[in-house]
């Protein structure tokens, strides 16, 4: 079982918002809960610069689940055809080979630096380099079904076809990726410190904290 409160808003002409009584509503548990897949790449992908390329990564999971698209989504929520992932910063959109041309460049000027300073203090220790790159799927479980078993989705993702099916979209440019599906385990959430607002010039703070990590929308 799932209790939930649903809130109907009406918008006016003169865009005046007006909020019905809150209906209390119970939704029947089918049993069925997300499974996560994992993507592991060995060369770099960003969630974020490289959205395009994920959604259509899930849009291919999606059709070979035979599944509607919406049901299979990446980190922001967002599914094939509609992107709901933060605009890329100008870090983030600078390509991986300008970043490694970059570093190969650095690494060779700290090179000079040492070898005209020797008898210095001995170098730093290199930072780690790094050798995965994760993208994370969510599969969301029917909603309309009776009875639901994930473990089912969890098997035919690690059919071959999905792999195959992967592999048309990101292979070229990123190789072809390890893959692991796993049923989510869901935690309840609740307000921790129920929210507060507070109001300046031209702004409305509005802050609080949850039990559990999530997401919050807040609407004006």
């Amino acid at each position: 079982m799932g209790n939930y409160n649903a809130t109907l808003y009406c918008r006016t002409i003169e865009n005046w918002f007006y909020a019905s009584a809150i209906t209390e509503v119970q939704a029947l548990d089918n049993g069925g809960v997300p499974v996560e897949l994992t993507l592991t790449y060995s060369q770099p992908i960003d969630p974020i610069r490289d959205n395009a390329v994920i959604l259509e990564v899930a849009g291919k999971v999606a059709e070979q689940l035979q599944v509607p698209y919406s049901r299979v989504q990446d980190e922001f929520g967002g599914y094939f055809g509609n992107s709901q992932a933060p605009e890329a910063t100008e870090e983030e959109e600078t390509p991986a080979a300008e970043e490694d041309a970059a570093a190969e460049e650095d690494a060779a000027a700290e090179g000079d630096a040492e070898g005209d300073a020797e008898g210095e203090a001995d170098a730093e220790p290199e930072e780690e380099v790094q050798t995965e790159w994760v993208i994370n799927l969510y599969v969301q479980p029917d909603p309309r079904a009776a009875e639901v078993d994930s473990s089912l989705t969890v098997a035919a993702l690690a059919e071959d076809s999905v792999l195959a099916a992967i592999n048309t979209v990101t292979s070229a440019d990123f190789g072809a990726p390890t893959v692991a599906a796993a049923t989510i385990v869901e935690a309840a959430v609740a307000w921790d410190a129920e929210p507060t607002g507070a109001s300046a010039d031209n702004a409305i703070t509005i802050s609080g904290s949850l039990t559990a990590a999530g997401y919050v929308y807040c609407g004006v």
